[in-house]
């Protein structure tokens, strides 16, 4: 009898793309985006992960999907969601998708709509560093949260992600 385990070998297939982070001055590079790949239609994932964003917006994704159809949905930080429909992954993965998002979600609840509102106004006024600063509501990433975070709510208000 053979007393070594068996180990199986998952082959890992590349997605490759980029991000527009709408209404956002600072720099993407360090951010992580939130991959999830369904079947085509099904609001189910199949696969979930997270990519980082380099500089340029870029980003790379490991899968173990490859020669199908999927959709794609691609979620940044005060982003909403979005999908690019029915992706043909062939059998060294896919490449690239583009995706722009939509700026102002601070909740995360894939819709920019009160809740929104009342985050950035606890935040209103504050600058990286101090206490009631919060990353999620400096919109337009200038390492403060004023009006122009506003501008960029208001803006969006209403919207709601893939």
């Amino acid at each position: 009898p053979n007393d070594m385990a068996t180990v199986k070998l998952v082959q890992s297939f590349l997605v490759n793309g980029s991000v527009s982070l709408g209404d956002y001055g600072g720099n993407p590079a360090t951010l992580q985006i939130f991959v999830e790949i369904n079947p085509v239609g099904n609001p189910n994932p199949v696969e979930t992960g997270v990519a980082v964003l380099n500089s340029s917006g870029a980003f790379t994704f490991s899968t173990s999907r490859s020669s199908g159809n999927y959709d794609v949905y691609v979620k940044a930080g005060h982003w909403l969601r979005k999908k690019i429909a029915n992706v043909a992954f062939g059998t060294n993965g896919v490449s690239g998708l583009s995706f722009s998002l939509v700026n102002g979600d601070c909740d995360g609840d894939n819709e920019v709509g009160i809740g929104d509102f009342a985050m950035l106004s606890v935040a209103y006024g504050s600058s990286l560093g101090e206490l009631n600063y919060n990353v999620l509501t400096d919109l337009n990433g200038d390492q403060s949260v004023d009006i122009a975070d506003y501008a960029i709510l208001s803006a969006m208000y209403g919207r709601i992600g893939d």
